[in-house]
């Protein structure tokens, strides 16, 4: 089962990796370091060393950073969390005291990448090794004759699906065993929907922090897998909660992943949704009915959905046969708008 293996997978580095992408949450550039005067010493002492370290593991290294876009969908959930002080990022800039605060500002973190990746295209780099970090929408790189055309100009603003851009450009340009080193499950999830497109040897996702962390092998995940329910595991994970969409109170992704095993028919409707239609067939919505029931209900024959009461902005959903009233359909169609909506800005980039 998918949500298995992800926990299944042991924290030994896997042999022969040709490359290495890695999404800001996962570096130095995350956490405040002691004894570190200046951004100039922090680039110099700390993540260069840092991105030395990783070269010497593979041939190829890319560093690949959020852009904070103020019209997104990430922009107001931003803002909720606070707004840090704004601090300028120069080389003789002392470090910010409070480490957090000066993260909360979007124009700091900007930054700060732009300048840490000018800082690492610079390093000394041995015969055969190459170092790719975004900037913006573009994308520097050492050596500097680096063809450059797949990754830049880049209109995506979360490095979860930018990172798959790296990783299919090292495919293309020959690192057939790659590692993504990330935090979030979007990257897991797309990756497995993305494998039989890039189409490396073997592709491991480094997940998750602490005691927590694992190597996933999404090359063994999509062999055990149907090709179909690869290609739209992103549609179950986006309407079944993540980033941007509410999840269903008290469903969590096991539940989901076992319901769409029991009932395998909504993977047409998974299929339907994953082209982006402008609205959702009677039939494809019918199928989401029945299998939101099912995930509260195994043995519910029933496929209207009904509602008890609301958790945020969510309805936590019930059923007709246990005897509840009030037809929520269309709070399931707005639902699914905002899943829809999630699933457009992830695959259409």
């Amino acid at each position: 089962m998918f949500v298995e293996q992800i926990n299944s997978y042991p924290v030994k580095y896997p042999d022969g990796m040709s490359a290495r992408v890695a999404d800001w949450p996962t570096m130095p550039a995350h956490s405040r370091h002691q004894g570190v005067l200046t951004f100039q010493e922090y680039g110099d002492r700390v993540f260069a060393p840092y991105i030395s370290a990783q070269l010497e593991k593979s041939s190829r290294i890319d560093l690949v950073w959020d852009v904070y876009l103020p019209a997104s969908l990430k922009a107001s959930t931003r803002q909720k969390r606070g707004k840090g002080t704004r601090k300028r990022v120069a080389p003789s800039t002392v470090m910010p005291k409070n480490w957090k605060d000066f993260l909360r500002c979007d124009e700091n973190k900007t930054d700060l990448f732009a300048f840490l990746s000018r800082r690492v295209v610079h390093l000394p780099l041995a015969e055969g090794k190459e170092l790719y970090a975004t900037d913006g929408s573009g994308v520097l790189c050492s050596p500097a004759e680096s063809y450059l055309a797949c990754l830049a100009p880049c209109s995506q603003e979360e490095a979860d699906t930018r990172l798959l851009l790296h990783v299919a450009d090292a495919v293309q340009k020959g690192c057939k065993k790659v590692t993504i080193r990330t935090v979030d499950t979007d990257v897991v999830v797309l990756a497995v929907a993305s494998f039989s497109k890039i189409a490396p040897d073997e592709l491991w996702v480094a997940f998750g922090v602490g005691s927590s962390f694992r190597y996933i092998a999404v090359h063994e995940i999509v062999a055990t897998m149907n090709p179909t329910k690869c290609l739209t595991l992103p549609v179950l994970h986006a309407f079944t909660g993540c980033d941007t969409v509410s999840a269903f109170a008290g469903r969590g992704k096991k539940t989901a992943w076992e319901t769409w095993k029991s009932f395998p028919e909504v993977t047409g409707a998974f299929n339907y949704l994953l082209c982006m239609p402008r609205e959702v067939s009677e039939g494809s919505m019918l199928l989401l009915e029945r299998f939101v029931v099912l995930m509260y209900d195994r043995t519910s024959e029933s496929i209207e959905v009904l509602k008890l009461h609301a958790l945020g902005s969510c309805p936590v959903l019930f059923f007709a046969n246990k005897g509840r009233s009030g037809e929520i359909r269309g709070d399931l169609v707005h639902h699914f708008g905002n899943a829809d909506g999630f699933v457009r800005e992830i695959l259409l980039k």
